[in-house]
């Protein structure tokens, strides 16, 4: 079975990266805001519902734009 092509992660390697090591950066780019601010905010249960919220939203605008590949 080969893996599917429509992977987050894959899309960003075959749009961008073109290697494993910069697929890594560009998601941890994308990701560690949002881990950084809910450890900051971590006993605040209506910002860390405010950021899932807004990282949800994100990932699916980013992700149906590398899927078309639009920007």
């Amino acid at each position: 079975m080969q893996p599917d092509g429509v992977h987050f992660h894959m899309l960003i390697y075959k749009r961008f990266a073109k290697s494993n090591a910069k697929t890594s950066v560009w998601i941890l780019a994308l990701y560690m805001p949002f881990v950084i601010l809910s450890v900051i905010f971590a006993h605040q249960s209506f910002v860390l519902i405010a950021l899932s919220f807004v990282f949800v939203v994100l990932y699916q605008v980013f992700y149906r734009r590398l899927v078309a590949f639009r920007f």
